[in-house]
């Protein structure tokens, strides 16, 4: 499939996009005095867990549009005579 060079890209930059969300978390959650901060950490990393998951889903449709692709005919066969 044509596709499937895009959506390796689309992984990796989700999944960068991810652990970014999850180290932005984890340094705001270790300074509890600005809630704000905490709260805005969080959103980016449920955003990110949302794109992570939209980025599965499209793979695993690629894989199955990819299995179940009908197959190009063969060249056409000389008829008998």
């Amino acid at each position: 499939m044509k596709y499937d060079r895009c959506l390796f890209c689309i992984n990796a930059a989700v999944f960068v996009l991810f652990l970014a969300a999850l180290v932005f978390m984890i340094m705001f959650a270790t300074d509890t005095t600005n809630l704000l901060n905490l709260g805005m950490a969080f959103a980016e990393f449920v955003a990110a867990s949302i794109l992570w998951g939209f980025a599965f889903i499209v793979k695993a449709a690629s894989l199955y549009l990819k299995k179940h692709e009908p197959h190009e005919p063969n060249e056409q066969q000389p008829t008998k005579g």
